[in-house]
């Protein structure tokens, strides 16, 4: 049944917690693989009756199509055993040289980086020299002639992080590339990964790029992706940065095209620091006022926002609570979560479980979800839950009912007697049967060998 599967991946990441059985360890009848055998299990010797090298050997073949076809068949062998295609994936690049009048078939340029970069960031001991090369090669390949080529050069360098840091000249240079956004919103989402530096933080030349981004790129989505680099690049609140980074993000705030866009300005603006309090209120504020705005996507993006404020949006509360009665199902769902997030505020806790007696069943369903994410913070709506796990009419919003009683440990030891009622009870789905067993032992600290963890109620 569908619920089954809904709450056997739910209980999964909350009672397994023990060790894998012996089936997962051994495999039936099977001795422990060594390590040796585990390295080796489920690699493929042929694909198309071709063996890896002779796939990589086709790398270079003067048929584009065929070496096309290879590039993108290597990766089916895993990233280790393609590390073997790599000096051919470079050596294939390398050899679109432009100033020379040495041109590379654009399909090979816009499929091989991607091949390059997924072998190499997903190997376990990387060649530093072939990582250097690649990242050489795709910067170069940055300042193509060919929109797609370029495109798909920046995307794969961003995969490197900050390792490809001797890119960001190049990055910076196509935040500008006026042919199509997209290359644009690539090279500032690249800045914000591929300049992250924890000690020195981003140079100026690469805020200031973003800054223009943020403010005067035509389009709303490079706004919006210049406004995340910024913050994943943690300017907003940079020593160095932070007064120039208030100045253009308040602009931004109160002055862009788009409602999103301000929006996420407004959150880029957000300081956590207690010296920060009395703006931060307006802040919130200003983002508040978003949900009553005449667009659905809008209302939730302001609940989405107000979400990551946590506790400290309990002043907008009201809002929220009120957004949860919106007409469009985002938009409460938004609205939820965003009061959900709030699990040291008694009223938000409260909101959130008057929604259990809704008759949509979908509130219902979502309202059990967060405060089965809030664990033990939701205590005092244990009673009610243990209303949804034994009354409801949808066994889906009783099996998570389950689980989010669950969730809270020790706490919800008074909820074992009705649990109980429901592991005994013959007329139950197996499924809800099963969950209220496995609930019972988490509550009272049991692993799966039926051992009690220490100081778990007895």
């Amino acid at each position: 049944m569908r619920f089954t599967a809904l709450l056997t991946i739910a209980l999964l990441g909350l009672l397994a917690g023990g060790a894998a059985t012996s089936a997962q360890k051994v495999g039936k009848g099977k001795e422990p693989a060594d390590d040796k055998k585990k390295e080796n299990e489920g690699t493929l010797s042929e694909i198309g009756g071709k063996s890896l090298k002779q796939w990589v050997e086709q790398i270079g073949h003067k048929d584009p199509s065929k070496r096309v076809s290879a590039i993108k068949t290597v990766l089916l062998f895993g990233p280790e055993p393609a590390k073997a295609a790599v000096p051919a994936l470079i050596a294939a690049l390398k050899k679109h040289r432009p100033k020379a009048d040495a041109y590379v078939d654009a399909s090979v340029l816009v499929n091989a980086p991607v091949s390059l970069a997924t072998i190499l960031i997903h190997l376990k001991k990387p060649d530093a020299e072939h990582n250097k090369e690649a990242i050489g090669v795709l910067t170069s390949l940055i300042n193509d002639a060919q929109i797609t080529v370029r495109l798909t050069a920046i995307q794969a360098i961003t995969r490197f992080g900050p390792m490809a840091k001797e890119a960001i000249p190049n990055l910076i240079k196509k935040t500008t590339d006026f042919y199509t956004w997209e290359t644009r919103h690539a090279a500032v989402q690249a800045l914000g990964v591929v300049a992250w530096d924890k000690e020195k933080g981003p140079s100026n030349l690469v805020t200031d790029a973003l800054y223009q981004s943020a403010q005067k790129d035509g389009s709303a989505e490079v706004r919006l992706a210049a406004i995340h680099a910024l913050m994943n690049l943690g300017v907003p609140n940079s020593p160095n940065h932070k007064i120039t980074a208030e100045h253009k993000l308040v602009a931004v705030a109160t002055g862009d095209s788009d409602r999103i866009v301000r929006i996420h300005a407004y959150l880029a603006l957000y300081d956590k620091e207690e010296k920060a309090k009395a703006k931060n209120k307006v802040r919130r504020a200003a983002i508040a006022k978003y949900l009553q705005d005449a667009q659905a996507v809008v209302r939730a993006e302001a609940a989405k926002a107000l979400s990551l404020m946590k506790d400290a949006a309990q002043d907008q509360l009201p809002a929220l609570l009120a957004a949860i009665q919106d007409t469009e199902s985002g938009v409460r769902a938004a609205a939820i979560w965003a009061v959900g997030a709030m699990s040291k505020t008694t009223a938000a806790r409260a909101g959130i479980g008057a929604l259990l007696e809704d008759p949509e069943p979908l509130m219902r369903l979502e309202a059990v979800k967060v405060l089965g994410n809030m664990g033990a913070d939701a205590k005092d709506q244990l009673p009610a839950l243990v209303k949804v796990a034994t009354a409801d009419k949808e066994p889906d919003i009783r099996g998570l009912a389950i689980f989010a009683i669950a969730a809270m440990g020790v706490a919800a030891d008074p909820a074992i007697p009705a649990l109980q009622g429901i592991a005994d009870d013959a007329k139950q789905l197996d499924g809800l049967r099963h969950a209220a067993k496995e609930a019972i032992d988490h509550i009272k600290g049991k692993n799966k060998k039926g051992t009690t963890k220490k100081g778990a109620a007895q």
